[in-house]
């Protein structure tokens, strides 16, 4: 909880455009129990266009996720 009320505590509009921000999120949220959240944050990640390595490494944790 402490490292997502960290991560949280850095939100202004430039953190909103950076992809390892909301990666970051989403796998603290995971590790917390809230999939929905998590995926809200991958998905996210994903609209932030990453390169193709990272997509495919976003889109199978967003899988993961959803499962």
């Amino acid at each position: 909880e402490a490292g997502l009320a960290a991560i949280e505590a850095l939100a202004d509009e430039k953190v909103e455009r950076y992809r390892p921000w909301h990666a970051a999120r989403a796998h603290l949220l995971a590790q917390m129990g809230d999939p929905i959240g998590a995926a809200a944050a991958y998905r996210k990640a994903l609209d932030l266009n990453p390169a193709r390595a990272e997509r495919l490494f976003l889109e199978t944790k967003l899988q993961e996720t959803s499962a």
